[in-house]
């Protein structure tokens, strides 16, 4: 296809509410008691989202760090697969399986990091969705996800199917106060550029630009 007749409008993202604090408090309350580092995966319960390979780097990013937490967000076909995948690898004590969730604000505010080890991922809204608010990310390099996400600039995308690969992405963030700065402000900049009226525009562009041709 001819570069010129190919026109991209990425999607738009209305954004997130912004948390108060009390209500962020509120849902750190009702998680119970949440032990070192918080690591949150936000998605369906479905194979496709990789969840099995952040069962997979828990391990290494424990030996260098100690207990974790793992917050699972979401519900779907999978759950009990997802589940016996995680008592198989002896990690299921360091994981929660919180459900479908109306607070994922709170949520991507509570944690330190979000990872999407995702197999297949068409956009990544979750990507944008974290970098709005704030939260360092690892993503697989799926589909569209290398896209959303910029690579050592808005967060950190690994190659998909690779545990050992998304426990070193994760410890990097962890680890460096200056990376995770670095990702956070460049991360509210990037998420700006997927607005809902910067889509609508998009689109009008390419109506315009096909009627006065």
């Amino acid at each position: 296809m001819p570069e010129e007749k190919i026109a991209v409008v990425y999607n738009g993202m209305v954004s997130l509410r912004t948390p108060s604090d009390c209500q962020i408090e509120a849902t750190r309350r009702s998680l119970g008691e949440l032990s070192g580092p918080i690591i949150v995966l936000i998605g369906r319960l479905h194979e496709e989202k990789g969840h099995k390979y952040l069962f997979g780097a828990i391990r290494e990013i424990e030996n260098e760090l100690g207990p974790i937490t793992v917050l699972l967000a979401g519900d779907g076909p999978h759950r009990e697969s997802i589940l016996d995948e995680a008592r198989e690898l002896g990690v299921d004590d360091r994981i929660r399986f919180i459900g479908k969730r109306d607070d994922v604000p709170e949520l991507l505010k509570i944690a330190d990091i979000a990872v999407m080890p995702s197999l297949a991922e068409s956009f990544g809204f979750v990507a944008l969705e974290a970098m709005s608010s704030g939260t360092p990310l690892v993503t697989s390099n799926s589909g569209g996800l290398v896209e959303v996400v910029t690579n050592e600039k808005t967060g950190l995308v690994v190659p998909m199917a690779d545990s050992s690969a998304l426990a070193k992405g994760v410890l990097r963030i962890l680890k460096s106060n200056e990376l995770r700065d670095t990702l956070r402000s460049n991360g509210l900049v990037r998420a700006k550029r997927f607005s809902f009226d910067r889509m609508i525009r998009g689109y009008e562009e390419v109506y315009e630009r096909i009627l006065m041709s």
